[in-house]
């Protein structure tokens, strides 16, 4: 066979046909590291293994920006191929707060951004059931239904009544109280008990949120000083238990006529899920021997309170701050709560928050403890929106709100004195108190409805 005539040399087909295996071998490993995630990071100089950024918020035709660029995909998302480092997120849509995040990227890993709902832009509105009330105070109760106790000062006293936020009706409890009550809400259920402090008795009206007409009381005579008396709310088996310790016994406070149900010798006590009770003693606390065998958890000098006790670990408030105890005897951690704090319990993770005049902890069910937001001013008030994943607080003259895990914040209402959180999931909504031309009232702000 005759091979046409080429203009080519033979030096110069030898020469094409090294540079095409040369290409070659210098684009085919290429191709095959970049398809396996690996890029060139022009910043390190380094061809380094890229990872995965991945968002899933609502609403779910949401804008989502990376780096201010707009990513033109239906939500979720999921962008490969991004250089390990930090990227600035913002989550947009009109009519909604816009949600502004950085994710850190690393090498061959995803990072999700997902759980975060953008809080809707609306008016805040001032609850007409509460214009004849000068001190209110919101309590949250976390079963599905949600109340708000309102004090109504009288020419003789206060009036208690309930207002339930679905319904928007109110039931009055107590009528022409001398004092202003205190409150103890269940963290479990919707049971309240208040507390009435008169010169030679307390009294305490219990009742369930859910039928507030039949209320149980019990009167116990006042000791000088503080609050006398522990009182504990505490889910026994399927049951919303009230638990009070008077004198050397503890009694379950159901009815009308309180239970005994465990001697103590000491004012800190607790009541645990099982029923078990655990009791201080100077250098421990112990387990009275219920439904099993003794024990023992070592936990030094100083115990004021015993905060809760699981499977895992003790929280427990000393003269020297809050500590945590590893029930095994492993390990403690303390955090310094010398200015005081209040707690917060969600039930459905067996955690504790820890709320202090400037920031928040959280304790979680093994006992491990990290601070998830630090406030520039006092915090008045803390509630939690679990459907929401977001944490709102009240300072004095903020109504804001954080992700709990992205530390995404919002401000959501500015006023005068806020105080007096309450929320309700299922209407996406938060009530607050604020004092308005001089008159305290109840006011409330929807966020997005979820879906």
């Amino acid at each position: 066979m005759t091979y046409p005539r080429t203009i080519l040399s033979r030096h110069v087909r030898r020469s094409i046909m090294l540079l095409l295996i040369l290409a070659f071998a210098i684009i085919a490993p290429a191709i095959v590291f970049y398809t396996n995630g690996y890029r060139y990071d022009f910043d390190r100089k380094i061809i380094t293994k890229t990872g995965v950024i991945s968002i899933d918020v609502l609403p779910s035709d949401a804008d989502v920006y990376v780096s201010g660029e707009r990513i033109n995909q239906s939500l979720p998302i999921r962008i490969p191929g991004k250089l390990p480092g930090v990227y600035p997120i913002v989550i947009s849509r009109p009519g909604y707060q816009s949600a502004h995040y950085t994710m850190e990227v690393k090498e061959n890993q995803a990072t999700y951004l997902r759980g975060v709902t953008l809080i809707k832009e609306s008016t805040t509105e001032v609850l007409p059931t509460a214009q004849d009330a000068r001190l209110m105070l919101a309590v949250p109760a976390s079963s599905g239904n949600f109340y708000i106790l309102v004090h109504t000062a009288t020419t003789t006293g206060f009036d208690v009544s309930l207002y339930d936020t679905t319904t928007q009706l109110r039931t009055i409890i107590d009528r022409e109280q001398p004092k202003m009550p205190d409150i103890l809400w269940s963290f479990q259920g919707d049971d309240v008990v208040i507390i009435y402090e008169e010169k030679t008795q307390h009294t305490l009206s219990v009742f369930s949120a859910k039928n507030p007409t039949v209320v149980s009381r019990h009167t116990f005579p006042t000791r000088p000083g503080e609050f006398p008396y522990p009182l504990l709310w505490q889910r026994v088996g399927s049951v919303n238990r009230l638990f009070g310790g008077f004198a050397d016994m503890i009694f379950e406070l159901q009815g009308q006529d309180p239970i005994p149900y465990s001697t103590v010798s000491s004012s800190a006590w607790f009541v645990s899920g099982s029923g078990d009770v655990w009791e201080a003693h100077p250098k421990q606390i112990s387990l009275r021997n219920r439904t099993h065998p003794a024990e023992t958890i070592r936990s030094g000098t100083g115990i004021k309170r015993i905060i809760h006790i699981n499977d895992t670990r003790a929280i427990i408030e000393k003269d020297t701050g809050l500590v945590i105890i590893d029930r095994q005897g492993d390990w403690s951690r303390q955090i310094n709560v010398r200015d005081g704090f209040e707690t917060n319990y969600s039930p459905d993770r067996d955690e504790w928050f820890i709320i202090l005049p400037s920031e928040m902890w959280i304790i979680d069910a093994d006992g491990r403890t990290w601070p998830i937001n630090r406030f520039g001013a006092r915090v008045q008030d803390v509630a939690r929106m679990p459907e929401y994943s977001i944490v709102v607080y009240a300072t004095r003259d903020t109504l804001g709100s954080f992700h709990e895990a992205y530390y995404i914040s919002n401000n959501l209402y500015a006023g005068h004195d806020i105080d007096n959180i309450a929320i309700n999931d299922a209407l996406g909504a938060i009530y607050f108190t604020d004092l308005i031309e001089g008159t305290l009232q109840l006011l409330r702000r929807r966020l997005a409805t979820k879906g």
